[in-house]
C-alpha cells in the first residue's frame, strides 16, 4: 500500500529525478492495467492517507467504470456488485464518517473540493452502467437520503447530493454528453427514462426546499437549469421554485443569488417547445411583469458576483442581460414565425398583443442594462436589438402599414442608446493596450454603428436622417468635436446602407460642402508626450477628417450630377491643403487623404480632366517631388497614391495635347532620377513611375464618362480652369466607354522611360543577398508588368533583353516566381507574338525550376519551412506558364529540336503534377486540374500530326507514352492526389478535378483506340472487378454518354481504388 501512495506522490512532483518519476509511473500503470487492480484500488482509497492519493485511486476506478472496454478488467456480476458495495462505503463515510477520518483537513470541510468532485464523477459512473438493472434503489437508497435521512444529512452530504447531480448532468444526462457517442446516447435515455419514473420529483422537491436556504440557493437553481431540458415542465412550475427565483432577480437590494436565478430562468424559457405553448408559457410566467420588476439601474451600479467556484456561473448584470435578451429573442421568434402564410393565425389577438408588448419590455429593460460598460452579455443585448428591428419592420410591410407607435418609441430609444453608447469617451485613447476597457468600447461601438445602427436605418431611414441632422446640429451649436465625429460616422453608415435616398443624398451634399472647422486642427506636441486626455482629443480630430475623406470618396455620384461642378470646385481642396494631403502633424490623415483622392478620381477621372486638370495637377505636384527616400515609409505610399491618380487623370484622354506636356514634365524627372542614381538608389522613381502608368493601357477598366459638347475638351481652356471655377456643367450624361488607346507619341514616352529603367536595373541580372538589389528587382518586374499593358507589344523587344537576364539571377524560388509570373502575363496577352522571347526563357525557367523542392507535412500536406512554401509557389506559377504554351500554337515550343533536351523532365513533371501525390493541398486542385489538361491538350494535338500541322516534330513514342503514362495518370490521381487523400470527393474541387480526370480519359478513348482500353484494365484499374472496369469504360467509349455520369461512375471506381 505505501508503494503506491509513494509512486503516485513521486509522479505529482515535478522536482522529482526524471528516471526516478519514470518508474513510478511505470509502476502506477502496471497496476491500472492488471486484471485485479481495480480490487488493489479500492483497497487503497479506504486507507489513504493523502488526498491526491485518493483522488488518483478515484480517476483510476472512474476509468474502469466508464470505459470498461479500455481496460482489460473482465468484471463478473458479483465482482461488480462488490466493487459498487464497496465504493459506496467508502462514500458514505466520506459523507458521514463514524470515525476521525484519515484524509488531510483540506479545502471543504475535511475533504478538498477536487476529491469529492471526482468521487461523485465515480458515483455517476456507476448510476451510468449499473441504473437500473442493477442497482435499482441508486436514488432512493444511496443519494435522496443524503438530503432527507435525519442521521446523514449536513452540509457535506447536502454538498455531495448536488455535486452528485452536476456530475450526473455533466456525464451522463445532458444533451452534449448524449452527443458523444451513440453508447452515450443509449445510456443517456436508459438513466433519464428510469429517473423520471423513480425519484425526478423527489429531486425538484428537494431542491425547491433547498433554495429556501441562502446557503445552497445558488446551487440549487443551477441544479433546476441544468436538469429543465428533459424533465416534465410542469414540475417546476410550482410557487416553490418560480417565487423565489423572481423574488432573487427583482430584489432591490444586493442579491449574490440574482445571476443563477436568472440563468435559472433563461434555461426554462430556451426548453425547446413550439411556438404556441412557449407563449402560454411566458404568460404562465407572467414575464412581462417580472421585465418591468427588474432594477437594471441597481444591477449595473454593484458587483454581484457568483463565489461558489463549482458554478459556472456569470455576474448578475451579464445574467440578468442574457435573461432579458433570451426573453426578447424567444419572442421575435414567435413573431418571425407568425410572418409565414401557413402560420397567418398562429396566435390570437390577445396572444399577439401580449408577445408584440414583452417584445418591447424586454428590449427597454435590454437597453437599460447596457448603459454602462458591461461583460459579454452586451453583444447578446446588441444583437437582440437589431432582431428586434428587423422582425417589426418586415411586420410592418407584411401588413402594408407603417410600424406602430410602441415600436417607433422603441427605435427612438435605441437611437438614443447609440448616441450614448457609441459617442467617443473624452478619455478614450485607441493606443491603449486595453486594460481600461478601450478594447471592449471599440468593439461595442462598431457593433453599435455597424449592426443596430444599421439596422434601424433599413427599418426607418428618415428616422435616423432626423437623428444625424440633430447630430449635426448638437455638434455646431456646442462645438463638441465627440459629436462632431459621431455625426460623421453615423452619416457614413446611412451612406453605405441607403446610398440614394435623396434626404440622404442631401445631408451628405450639405456636409461635403462645408468641412468641418477642426480639420484644420495641428500639435507640436509628438503623441508619447501626450496626456490621456490629449491623445484622445488627437485621435478624435483625426476620426473627423478621416471619415470626411472616405465620404466624399463614397459619394462621387454627387459629383456627376448637372448641379455639381461648384462642389466638387469646393472640395478639392481639401484634400490638398492643411486640411488634408499638407496636414501639418497627422500621418494617418494625409494617408487617407490620398487613397480617398484615388478613390474619388477612378470614377470621376473624365469629369476632373475636362474641368480641373490643370488645378489638380499643379496642386499635387508639391507632393510629386522631391521623392522620399524611404520606400518603406508610409509617406512614400501616400506619395505613389498621389502618382496613380494624377497617372489615372492623364490617362484619359489621350487625345488632348496638354496630357502629353504634363506626363512629358512629370516623367522627365523621374527618367533623370532613374539615371542619376544608377542600381537600388533608382527604387523610389521606378516604382513612381510604375503607379503613374496605371491610368495607360488597353487593360483599364471601363470608366465613367462625361458626355459633353463636341467640342469640349479638345483644348485647354477647361483645363485651365481654377478651383474656383466650374460654373457652368459642361455635363449631360453618364455612359460607360474604356480609355482610347495610346497615341503613338505617348507610347514613344513610355518606350524611353522604359529603356531608362532598364539601363539603371542592370545590377539586378546578377545573383545577390543585397536587400536593395531584391526590392530593385522587385520595382523592376512590377514596372515591366505595368509596361506590359501599357505600350504593348512594343515591350516584347525588351522582354527579349531582361527576361533571360532576370532568370540568371534568380537565387530562391521567390524570385523565380516573379519571373514566371511576368513571362505568363506577356504570354497570355501577345499570344504567338511572344514566340521569340518563349524560345529564349523557357529552357532556363525548366532547368531553373527543377533545382527546388519541397516536402509535405504528413499531417497537414502543406510544406514545412518558408522556402518550401515559396517552392510550392513557384511551381504553382510554372505549371500556369507551361499551361499557357500548351494551350497556344506556341506547344511548338515544347518539341523544337533545340529544348528537346529537357522535354523528358517536362514530360515528367506534369505526369507527377496530374497525379498530385506531393503536391501542397493548398495549391494541389489548381495544379492537378491544368497538369491534366495539358496532358488532354497533348494527346489530342500530337497524336493526329497532319491535321495540326505538328509532322515530324512530335516526339518519338509519343503514342505508347500516352497509352501507358497519361492513361495511368488519369487514374491514380484520384487515388494519390493530395486532395483526396481524406476521401473528400464531394466539395467543388474535387468534382472539378475528377471532371478534369475523366475529360483526359475520354481524350485517350478518341485518340488512342482500343489501346487504351486494353492498357488502363491490364494496369490501373486491375484490381477492381473486370466487368466493372468493362461498363465505365463502354460508357466512356459511347459519345452519347453525358459527362456528369462519366464522372459520377469514375468517382464511385476511385472509391473502389482506395479500398483495395
Amino acid at each position: 500500500m505505501e508503494e503506491l501512495s509513494a509512486a503516485v506522490l513521486i509522479c505529482l512532483n515535478p522536482q522529482i529525478d526524471r528516471n526516478v518519476a519514470g518508474q513510478a509511473l511505470a509502476y502506477c500503470q502496471s497496476i491500472r492495467q492488471s486484471q485485479d487492480g481495480w480490487a488493489f484500488v479500492l483497497q487503497h482509497l479506504s486507507t489513504a492517507m493523502r488526498p491526491e492519493v485518493a483522488f488518483w485511486c478515484c480517476q483510476v476506478l472512474h476509468e474502469i467504470v466508464a470505459n470498461p472496454s479500455r481496460y482489460p478488467v473482465q468484471f463478473s456480476p458479483e465482482q461488480r456488485s462488490a466493487l459498487r458495495a464497496k465504493l459506496l462505503t467508502y462514500f458514505r463515510e466520506v459523507i458521514c464518517p463514524s470515525k476521525a477520518s484519515n484524509v488531510s483537513t483540506t479545502g471543504m470541510g475535511k475533504h478538498p473540493r477536487f476529491l469529492l468532485n471526482k468521487l461523485s464523477q465515480v458515483v455517476a459512473a456507476l448510476i451510468a452502467s449499473d441504473y437500473p438493472l442493477e442497482w435499482g434503489d441508486a436514488f432512493q437508497g444511496t443519494i435522496m437520503p443524503l438530503v432527507s435521512a435525519k442521521e446523514i444529512t449536513t452540509d457535506e452530504s447536502v454538498g455531495m447530493f448536488l455535486r452528485l447531480l452536476r456530475a450526473l448532468d455533466e456525464d451522463v444526462t445532458s444533451i452534449r454528453a448524449s452527443q458523444l457517442s451513440e453508447h452515450h446516447r443509449v445510456t443517456s435515455v436508459r438513466v433519464k427514462d428510469a429517473m423520471r419514473d423513480d425519484c425526478v420529483a423527489s429531486i425538484v422537491k428537494k431542491c425547491g426546499e433547498l433554495i429556501m436556504q441562502p446557503r445552497y440557493i445558488s446551487a440549487a437553481f443551477d441544479i433546476v437549469a441544468r436538469y429543465v431540458e428533459w424533465i416534465d415542465i410542469g414540475l417546476l412550475l410550482q410557487d416553490a421554485i418560480i417565487s423565489p427565483m423572481y423574488t432573487a432577480i427583482t430584489s432591490q437590494q444586493e442579491c449574490p443569488a440574482r445571476g443563477a436565478a436568472a440563468y435559472a430562468l433563461r434555461c426554462v424559457i430556451l426548453k425547446r417547445m413550439n411556438s404556441e405553448l412557449k407563449i402560454n408559457l411566458l404568460r404562465t410566467l407572467q414575464i412581462d411583469k417580472l421585465l418591468q420588476s427588474i432594477p437594471a439601474e441597481l444591477i449595473c451600479s454593484i458587483s454581484e458576483t457568483e463565489t461558489n467556484p463549482d458554478l459556472s456561473i456569470h455576474s448578475s448584470q451579464v445574467e440578468v442581460a442574457s435573461l432579458v435578451s433570451t426573453v426578447c429573442m424567444t419572442v421575435l421568434d414567435v413573431l418571425k414565425e407568425c410572418l409565414k402564410e401557413k402560420n397567418a393565425n398562429m396566435l390570437d389577438n390577445s396572444a399577439r398583443e401580449f408577445t408584440t408588448n414583452v417584445a418591447q419590455f424586454a428590449l427597454s429593460q435590454a437597453l437599460r442594462l447596457t448603459n454602462e460598460n458591461t461583460e459579454d452579455g452586451s453583444s447578446q443585448v446588441l444583437q437582440c436589438v437589431s432582431a428586434y428591428v428587423n422582425v417589426f419592420t418586415r411586420i410592418a410591410k407584411s401588413s402594408n402599414a407603417n410600424i406602430n407607435a410602441g415600436a417607433i418609441n422603441a427605435i427612438s430609444s435605441i437611437l438614443e442608446i447609440v448616441e450614448k453608447r457609441a459617442l467617443m469617451p473624452v478619455d478614450h485613447d485607441p493606443h491603449d493596450d486595453g486594460s481600461d476597457g478601450n478594447n471592449s468600447f471599440s468593439e461595442q461601438r462598431k457593433v453599435l454603428l455597424k449592426s443596430v445602427f444599421r439596422s434601424v436605418v433599413r427599418a426607418t431611414p428618415e428616422l435616423c436622417v432626423n437623428f444625424v441632422k440633430g447630430l449635426l446640429t448638437k455638434a455646431s451649436e456646442t462645438g463638441d468635436i465627440r459629436l462632431t465625429e459621431l455625426s460623421l460616422s453615423t452619416l457614413l453608415v446611412l451612406t453605405s446602407t441607403v446610398p440614394d435616398d435623396p434626404n440622404v443624398v442631401e445631408v451628405r451634399r450639405s456636409v461635403i460642402a462645408n468641412p468641418p472647422s477642426c480639420m484644420l486642427f495641428s500639435t507640436d506636441i509628438p503623441l508619447s508626450a501626450m496626456n490621456r486626455e490629449q491623445r484622445a482629443r488627437n485621435n478624435q480630430l483625426e476620426l473627423i477628417a478621416i471619415t470626411y475623406f472616405d465620404l466624399v470618396a463614397r459619394s462621387y455620384r454627387l459629383f456627376l450630377t448637372r448641379t455639381d461642378t461648384q462642389l466638387l470646385s469646393s472640395v478639392l481642396p481639401v484634400f490638398f491643403d492643411g486640411r488634408g494631403l499638407s496636414h501639418r502633424s497627422s500621418q494617418p490623415i494625409r494617408s487617407q487623404a490620398a487613397y480617398s483622392l484615388l478613390k474619388l478620381a477612378r470614377p470621376l477621372r473624365t469629369v476632373v480632366t475636362t474641368t480641373h486638370l490643370d488645378a489638380v495637377l499643379n496642386a499635387a505636384h508639391a507632393h510629386l517631388f522631391p521623392m522620399k527616400s524611404d520606400t518603406s515609409s508610409q509617406e512614400f505610399k501616400n506619395q505613389m497614391l498621389i502618382f496613380e491618380t494624377v497617372g489615372y487623370l492623364l490617362g484619359t484622354d489621350h487625345k488632348r495635347q496638354d496630357t502629353l506636356q504634363y506626363l512629358t514634365a512629370i516623367l522627365k524627372p523621374l527618367m533623370e532620377g532613374v539615371q542619376s542614381n544608377p542600381g537600388s538608389a533608382s527604387v523610389a522613381y521606378i516604382s513612381a513611375s510604375g503607379h503613374l502608368s496605371k491610368g495607360f493601357g488597353g487593360d483599364s477598366k471601363p470608366l465613367l464618362l462625361i458626355i459633353n459638347d463636341p467640342d469640349q475638351g479638345k483644348g485647354s481652356e477647361l483645363g485651365k480652369r481654377s478651383f474656383a471655377g466650374g460654373e457652368e456643367n459642361p455635363t449631360k450624361d453618364v455612359k460607360v466607354q474604356r480609355v482610347s488607346p495610346l497615341s503613338p507619341e505617348m507610347q514613344a514616352v513610355w518606350t524611353a522611360c522604359l529603356e531608362t529603367v532598364i539601363k539603371a536595373s542592370v545590377v539586378c541580372f546578377a545573383p545577390s543577398r543585397d536587400a536593395s538589389v531584391a526590392d530593385l528587382r522587385l520595382k523592376l518586374l512590377f514596372f515591366l508588368h505595368r509596361m506590359v499593358d501599357t505600350v504593348g507589344s512594343n515591350v516584347l523587344p525588351y522582354l527579349e533583353q531582361v527576361l533571360p537576364e532576370l532568370l540568371k539571377g534568380c537565387d530562391s524560388p521567390l524570385e523565380l516566381r516573379d519571373v514566371i509570373i511576368l513571362a505568363s502575363q506577356a504570354l497570355t496577352k501577345f499570344g504567338e507574338s511572344f514566340e521569340a522571347v518563349a524560345m529564349r526563357i523557357y529552357v532556363p525557367i525548366v532547368q531553373k525550376v527543377h533545382q527546388h523542392s519541397y516536402s509535405l507535412d504528413s499531417n497537414t500536406l502543406m510544406a514545412i519551412s518558408e522556402e518550401g512554401r515559396e517552392a510550392v509557389e513557384m511551381h504553382r506559377a510554372y505549371t500556369y506558364f507551361l499551361h499557357a504554351i500548351v494551350g497556344t500554337s506556341l506547344i511548338r515550343v515544347l518539341l523544337h529540336e533545340s529544348n528537346q533536351a529537357v522535354i523528358q523532365t517536362v514530360m515528367n513533371s506534369l505526369l507527377a503534377s496530374a497525379v498530385g501525390e506531393s503536391l501542397d493541398v493548398r495549391v494541389a486542385g489548381s495544379v492537378m486540374k491544368m497538369s491534366l489538361h495539358m496532358l488532354g491538350q497533348m494527346v489530342e494535338n500530337w497524336t493526329s500530326s497532319a491535321a495540326n500541322g505538328i509532322g515530324s516534330s512530335i516526339p518519338t513514342g509519343f503514342v505508347e507514352f500516352a497509352v501507358e503514362k497519361i492513361s495511368t495518370a488519369s487514374v491514380l490521381a484520384g487515388v494519390k492526389g493530395t486532395i483526396f487523400r481524406y476521401g473528400d470527393y464531394d466539395s467543388g474541387q474535387s468534382v472539378s478535378v475528377l471532371t478534369e480526370m475523366t475529360t483526359v480519359q475520354r481524350l485517350c478513348a478518341n485518340h488512342l483506340g482500343r489501346p487504351f482500353a486494353e492498357f488502363i484494365l491490364k494496369e490501373p484499374l486491375r484490381s477492381i472487378p473486370k466487368d466493372l472496369g468493362e461498363e465505365y469504360l463502354s460508357a466512356l467509349y459511347a459519345p452519347s454518354t453525358p459527362m456528369p455520369l462519366l464522372v459520377e461512375g469514375f468517382t464511385a471506381i476511385v472509391k473502389l481504388l482506395r479500398r483495395m
